[in-house]
């Protein structure tokens, strides 16, 4: 968030843009935020109007600056950002960036208008994850929730109405009503953060608290629509989102379409200053693979099915973004792979219709046909081409142009292999990435779990996991960055080791036990048996199954012989031919339990029939840690010598199973993160490397490289259920048990600040090649609270996950090094909670009944109806006591019922005792702040510097801002500064009125006044504002300082004009003097600052307030402006002034500055708009700028 320490929010300044080097100077600081050089206190007044005026002029620096690459290290994601151009009003910046994700490309990922991987970023968006159904249907119109805790339960006096709760859930599960609040998560200028709307308060509700003021807005006539949100920064700055900016897609089953992302529309500062974004709205259908099923049903027997589908999208595109310095115009042309477009050309404007700016995007295609599964599913429609199921849009370049020159290009290279895929194919990992794999089979999508049906292999695959990921960036002077990557990986310590039971990964130790037995004849042996009882032969082999052993996830219980198979066999019984194989498990009470076994003969064989025997089997057997014993029992009751008995033979039985490698504990988790960016310079030469590593140094002392990766969720592809079927006639109830498997996982698989993993460790080493003699290491050290895994039963396929995934990605510590030298250590600590309340338990929150928790069949015996609920999923204990169990039901209830399914056939005799709850839940906010930083300097190892910066907020539940900063270091100095806000304090009069209306604006962040204490030294600042009601505009009108008589408060700065657009017009210091300045280009530029001078003589010599007003309305030609300055110049009322002036290109940068004597200095642009000369006023060459790659 804004304003606090976050590792996991990159945050870089916007870079030089080639075209515009004055960017660099004027609009990094803010055209609009204007310095006086007076001396006086410093003071931020945020979104009110700038109290100090900055004449810059455009210094130049290196076209990409150093090429540097940051990495949200907590996920090991680079961060890829091509500057493309900012727009500026006052108080705001935006800047548009093409920005590319290195996490990973996913197997069904579409292009986006700029390529593969690629994003255009241009202000920020609202997307939502809709749990039930979409909000707007129910949610937000009734307080659902606290109308269903209010009904009647059945552990009160039997009342009738109680079935209203099992009515209430079921018509939630049917999408005819709403129990659970969607997620809508935002980012605009600096903010991200999630809100969810709180029916008890009416109102939404922030996801860490912050500042921000959110108001939904519907349609005239259309009040279920979400058509456009209102949201309110803590500066007063509003951002609109939506209207016709939007993405939807079609609910199945309801004649309509639901919004899922509102699109930035536009942005107003405090001063009648507006960006507004324009878009066209289009339409299209895509074909969507969903997903696999396989099921058994003990009544209707095996099924299976690919769900493929097509969706109706409606979407918009960005076509131009208006401002008062210009325009921008998005052009685009149709593309092969989807039926949409790609964006082909950006436009800048300024007001004039004087193109500043020409971008063109440079495609072409990746084209993958590998494992496409769509012929075996037999699947044919016109409207998915070739083109669409091969094709993905790939961005090669981005060229700036300008008439008659080489255009400055951003080229790009990605990581291809040799069988690219196509969009529809099986040949992906757990997480959707491609793992290469041939998975080309009906049921190739589903991992194999089962002995039903052959399934597929989603093991992940790192090096097939960087397929289509960009791989280089070739900047305009021809420096390179290149970017390495590895696969992710998960410790094991926090999963649950029944999903680690059916997860499919390398890491995983293939082991056996085996017994091989062969020899000439039947009557003989080779080994000898072990034991020989009434003519039996047995063979035995006793194995462990260590505590980081899990079953094989392919068939394991392996049979092969050909003892009895031949057909000089035939005519022998059972109880003369035959071989027993036999897996127990041996119990700590030495007990034994028999987990398989089979006979290559049929118990009532009698020794008629053609085929009495098989000698081959397979099947999978479920094996946990633990003691177990094989058996191989050979019967052979022949006679020695026959021709059936001289017959050799060999048997072989395996079990097989797995164990974690103990030299990695640890498993493959998809996605990707960085393990090397090299830099080359223009020459292609490798110059400088950074390299991460991602190892927790603290948890197995055993293992040298254990990874500090963590996940938050994890798959499941198996669930139990049922369905109840009601009798007929004489006929009594009974139920259909089914065994459910699919490709897509039970839980919800969930990410962690966009990645898959997350990690606690990471180190950073920075390397120059050729000086290696100083090497720079960055160790960091991030949070990560646990996911809610505890919901998580052995054989229970519904979990939960808290929502406050802000705790995790927080930066611990970070300690640097030189030549493995601690050099400097700092120690973060952050709030949990608000400071003003007592516990985590008593923020805001936000109720839901979570339905999705609740199965289909618990409501058909929670309401003991003949209505025919569809099946559903049903928990058991993980053992093997026969019941069904069921967590969470409409009501809080003890329960004991008989055993559920059959074992093996046998239907037990026990009870089976059970709670159910209510799954209602309180999502809690939280409050995340930077509460500490200590620094430690190790200038001297032994008694090194130590530094703390402490930070309060004390104004919490009104306002979230700062309050208190204080620092302190080990020479017992210490600074404290306080902060008041416009809800800290009461004034009067005008002072009042202004600090009403600022909290009416939402301008909560501006600092009324400041005390800074030093060493017993007190120096207050404070600042007073006053609300212009014909312009609407709140401005400063007094800076004050106790620096009077006894620290008394006395006037610094008289801020005594400001013009209807907030800019400074006149001010004067404590000594009388005063400064006048004039505006112009439609009231963006500051073309004159007159000291020594009063604004009511400037404006009398311009001829009045009109023509100032139209000179700043103006966007005039250099000549028009000189005229204008020398009325001034030239007039004896002005004879004492001293005057400077300037001219500018808008959009570009200043192009002449005239000081108080009347030298000029004049400012040259290249066709790109970067700066090339600096002129004296005889045309001299003072300065002239080249652009080079600057490593």
């Amino acid at each position: 968030m804004k304003h606090s320490i976050k590792s996991k929010v990159v945050h870089k300044s916007i870079p030089c843009t080639s075209i515009n080097p004055k960017l660099c100077t004027i609009l990094q600081i803010g055209i609009f935020q204007l310095f006086l050089a007076i001396t006086t206190c410093s003071f931020a007044f945020g979104q009110t109007s700038q109290t100090k005026v900055n004449f810059s002029t455009p210094e130049v620096t290196a076209f990409n600056r150093s090429i540097e690459t940051p990495v949200s290290l907590y996920t090991g994601v680079p961060s890829i950002s091509i500057p493309l151009y900012e727009i500026n009003i006052k108080g705001v910046s935006v800047p548009v960036t093409l920005d590319y994700h290195a996490g990973g490309i996913r197997v069904d990922q579409e292009a986006t208008w700029v390529g593969l991987g690629w994003t255009l970023n241009y202000g920020g968006e609202i997307s939502r994850k809709v749990r039930g159904i979409a909000d707007e249907l129910f949610y937000l119109n009734t307080n659902t929730v606290s109308q269903f805790m209010n009904l009647p339960t059945k552990e009160l006096t039997p009342n009738p109405d109680a079935v209203m709760r099992v009515e209430k859930v079921q018509s939630a599960k049917y999408g005819k009503s709403d129990l659970m609040p969607d997620e809508f998560y935002y980012s605009v200028l600096g903010y991200s953060g999630k809100f969810i709307y709180s029916q008890a308060q009416n109102k939404f509700i922030m996801f860490p608290k912050e500042d921000i003021d959110v108001q939904k807005r519907s349609t005239l006539y259309k009040d279920a629509d979400l058509y456009q949100w209102d949201l309110k920064l803590p500066n007063g700055v509003s951002v609109d989102f939506g209207k016709e900016g939007y993405s939807a897609s079609q609910i199945p089953g309801i004649a309509r379409s639901v919004r899922n992302s509102w699109q930035i529309k536009s942005i107003r500062n405090n001063f009648q200053d507006s960006i507004v974004y324009n878009y066209e709205n289009f339409n299209y259908y895509t074909l969507k693979m969903s997903g696999s099923y396989y099921k058994f049903d003990t009544q209707n027997g095996h099924s299976s099915g690919t769900d493929l589908s097509y969706i109706n999208m409606l979407d918009s595109r960005l076509k131009t973004i208006n401002f008062p310095g210009g325009r921008i115009e998005l052009l685009t042309v149709a593309r092969e792979d989807m039926p949409s477009e790609a964006l082909s050309e950006i436009k800048i404007f300024d007001a004039n219709n004087v193109l500043i700016k020409n971008i063109k995007f440079n495609y072409s295609y990746f084209f993958g046909d590998a494992f496409n599964v769509l012929p075996i599913l037999n699947f044919a429609d016109i409207r998915t081409s070739d083109n669409y199921q091969f094709k993905r849009l790939k961005l090669e370049s981005v060229d700036i142009v300008a008439d008659n020159k080489e255009p400055l290009k951003y080229a790009f290279d990605y990581y291809t292999t040799s069988q690219m895929p196509s969009k529809y194919t099986f040949s992906q990992d757990h997480y959707g990435f491609y793992n290469a794999i041939d998975n080309n089979r009906q049921n190739g999508f589903i991992p194999t779990l089962e002995n039903y049906y052959t399934g597929g292999d989603r093991r992940v695959k790192a090096e097939s996991s960087k397929t289509f990921s960009l791989k280089s960036v070739t900047y305009p002077e021809k420096g390179k960055t290149e970017f390495i990557y590895e696969g992710n990986s998960s410790g094991v310590m926090n999963i649950p080791g029944a999903l680690l039971a059916n997860y499919q990964d390398d890491n995983f130790l293939e082991k056996y036990a085996a017994i091989s037995v062969s020899s000439y004849s039947r009557n003989t042996s080779y080994p000898s048996p072990d034991e020989t009882r009434s003519g039996v032969r047995y063979f035995r082999k006793q194995f462990t199954v260590g505590d980081a052993g899990y079953t094989d996830t392919k068939k394991n219980f392996i049979i092969n012989t050909n003892f009895g198979i031949s057909s000089l066999e035939a005519p022998l019984p059972f109880f003369a031919n035959n071989v027993e194989f036999k897996l127990e498990r041996i119990n700590p009470d030495n007990s034994r339990f028999v987990v398989q076994r089979f006979n290559t003969t049929e118990s009532n064989y009698n020794g008629s029939g053609s085929s009495p025997r098989k000698g081959v089997y397979e099947q999978m057997v479920g094996l946990s840690f633990g003691n177990y014993e094989m058996t191989v029992a050979i019967t052979y009751a022949n006679q020695p010598n026959t021709p059936a008995d001289n017959q050799p033979y060999n048997l072989s039985f395996f079990i097989k199973w797995r164990e974690m490698d103990p030299n990695k504990k640890a498993v493959s988790v998809g996605g990707l993160r960085v393990k090397n960016i090299n830099y080359f310079d223009n020459n292609n030469t490798l110059v400088k490397t950074k390299s991460f590593s991602y190892v927790n140094p603290d948890v197995f002392p055993s293992v040298s490289n254990y990874t500090s990766g963590q996940v938050i969720s994890f798959p499941q592809y198996f669930e139990n259920r049922l369905r109840k079927i009601y009798g007929q006639s004489q006929r009594p109830d009974y139920y259909a048990w089914i065994s459910y498997f699919s490709s897509n996982s039970i839980l919800p698989l969930e990410t962690t600040s966009g990645s898959v993993a997350g990690y606690e460790y990471v180190d950073e080493l920075d390397m120059s090649i050729g000086d290696q003699s100083q090497a720079f290491k960055t160790r960091s050290h991030f949070s990560f609270d646990r996911p809610y895994f505890s919901q998580f039963h052995a054989n229970t396929t519904k979990g939960l996950l808290e929502s406050k995934e802000w705790t995790r990605g927080k930066l611990l510590d970070r300690s640097f090094f030189r030549d493995n030298q601690i050099i400097k250590k700092e120690v973060f600590d952050y709030y949990i909670k608000s400071p003003h309340l007592q516990n985590v338990e008593d923020e805001d929150y936000v109720e839901e009944v979570n339905t999705n928790l609740i199965s289909f069949q618990e409501l058909n015996y929670a309401c003991q109806c003949s209505t025919d609920f569809p099946e559903d999923f049903y928990d058991t204990d993980g053992g093997r006591d026969n019941c069904v169990y069921y967590y969470y039901s409409p009501f809080n209830n003890h329960i004991i019922t008989t055993a559920g399914k059959p074992v093996d056939g046998i239907i037990s005799g026990l009870t089976c005792d059970m709670t159910t709850k209510v799954p209602y839940f309180k999502i809690s906010t939280g409050f995340d702040k930077l509460k500490s930083k200590i620094t430690t300097l190790f200038d001297n190892l032994q008694t090194p510097s130590i530094y703390k910066e402490e930070y309060s907020f004390e104004g919490t539940p009104v306002h979230h801002q700062l309050t208190k900063q204080s620092s302190s270091n080990s020479k017992e100095i210490s600074t404290e500064t306080v902060f008041k806000y416009p809800q800290d304090l009461m004034l009067s009069g005008s002072e009042e009125q202004a600090r009403q209306e600022l909290i009416k604006k939402h301008q909560i962040d501006i600092k009324l006044s400041q005390n800074h204490i030093a060493n017993g030294s007190e120096d207050l600042s404070k600042t007073e504002f006053y609300y212009n009601s014909s312009t609407g505009i709140i401005t400063p009108r007094f800076s004050m300082t106790n620096s009077g008589n006894n620290g008394s408060l006395e006037i610094r700065q008289d801020f005594s004009k400001f013009d209807y657009k907030g800019n400074l017009q006149e001010v004067s210091t404590k000594l009388g003097a005063k400064t006048v300045y004039l505006y112009s280009y439609n009231y963006q530029y500051p073309i004159a600052e007159i000291k020594n001078a009063d604004y009511q003589s400037v404006e009398t010599i311009l001829g009045g307030p009109t023509n100032i007003n139209n000179i700043a309305a103006a966007n005039p030609t250099n000549v028009e402006i000189v005229n204008w300055i020398n009325l001034l110049r030239n007039s004896p009322n002005l004879k004492d002034a001293h005057i400077s002036s300037y001219t500018y290109k808008p959009l570009v940068g200043m192009t002449s500055q005239t000081d108080p004597k009347g030298m000029t200095t004049y400012y040259e642009y290249d066709e790109f708009q970067r700066l090339k000369n600096v002129k004296d006023q005889n045309g001299n060459i003072l300065k002239n700028s080249t652009y080079h790659y600057k490593n």
